[in-house]
């Protein structure tokens, strides 16, 4: 039996990724646990580790913690608008639970989050009420905290009328 061929392309890579854990899908009871994510390589590369699974765990999590904040339309916003279209929010609020170092999310308000719905890829452009998925960020540098969950919010997608 002959060993593999040597496969020096790998060399030359900056990195591997293997995948993405959404933080917004971690909660404060998922990070307090070793959280998972199974290794996807490249096509042409084999796993000669045998390892199928990376195993991610969070610095000090003893100090993390969840709250919720209410966040108002003032901060929402909307990319991607079609031409020819107007958008206007009919959710006025959301709840949201951010989960984070507790010594930052002490010290937020509902201001230091914000809310974008992207109309990027809807394919329904009729005129009516759409609810779409909002993405949600935190303001700031250097932010270790991250809102949970999936977040709807209702819009009115209005198409513009030709004016005399």
């Amino acid at each position: 039996m002959s060993a593999p061929a040597s496969d020096t392309t790998i060399d030359k890579l900056p990195s591997i990724n293997i995948g993405e854990i959404p933080l917004s899908e971690l909660t404060l009871a998922d990070i307090q646990r070793v959280v998972s994510l199974p290794v996807s390589l490249p096509e042409g590369y084999g796993n000669i580790s045998g390892n199928a699974v990376v195993a991610m765990m969070f610095n000090d999590v003893d100090n993390y913690g969840s709250m919720s904040f209410e966040v108002s339309k003032e901060n929402f916003a909307v990319t991607n608008i079609p031409s020819g279209y107007t958008v206007k929010f009919i959710t006025n609020k959301v709840d949201v639970n951010v989960v984070g170092p507790s010594t930052f999310i002490k010290s937020m308000s509902p201001d230091d989050i914000h809310a974008t719905v992207n109309l990027a890829g809807v394919t329904d452009l009729d005129s009516g009420e759409k609810n779409i998925t909002a993405s949600f960020r935190i303001l700031g540098a250097n932010i270790d905290a991250w809102v949970t969950g999936e977040h709807k919010l209702s819009l009115q997608l209005i198409k513009d009328t030709d004016t005399p």
